[in-house]
């Protein structure tokens, strides 16, 4: 189904949605009075060894297609980087998508849903905690909440 074109006819676009119906149920209670901040990274990333990209196989065992795509999808939604600023920031932070970057000076960025009427005190404590960060912040929003919109099933 190509929810994106112009056009869907009514029952492919209804068959669509009873396919994926509680995973909207679930998106829209998750981000009900919400809305989200973007955060981006800029600088050096912070090497954490507990998520080697190549896990290491026991003696004499091969590491499967498995084990290899689960290990690279815990280091792209990881962020070490982040790591004060959820501390300082979990009041006011009710869910969290991370996206890693692999080019450039840009690290990561991660997309956090705050209540609505919470984001000048997100904001305070981001500036905040921004004036002495290793890193640059470049903060964005409030948006709505498109990062926490489920990938839809065909």
């Amino acid at each position: 189904v190509d929810v994106g074109s112009s056009y869907l006819p009514s029952d492919v676009l209804a068959a669509f949605l009873h396919a994926n119906s509680a995973e909207i149920q679930t998106a829209l209670r998750l981000v009900d009075k919400h809305e989200q901040m973007t955060l981006r990274l800029f600088g050096q990333a912070v090497a954490d060894k507990s998520l080697d990209p190549e896990p290491r196989a026991a003696a004499g065992e091969e590491k499967g297609a498995g084990t290899r795509y689960l290990a690279q999808r815990a280091l792209t939604q990881s962020a070490p980087e982040l790591e004060t600023l959820r501390l300082l920031l979990a009041p006011f932070v009710s869910a969290e998508r991370v996206a890693r970057h692999d080019r450039g000076p840009l690290l990561l960025t991660a997309y956090h849903l705050v209540p609505r009427g919470a984001v000048a005190a997100y904001r305070r404590i981001l500036r905040r905690h921004a004036a002495v960060s290793e890193y640059r912040i470049v903060a964005s929003g409030p948006w709505p909440p498109y990062a926490f919109v489920p990938e839809p099933r065909e």
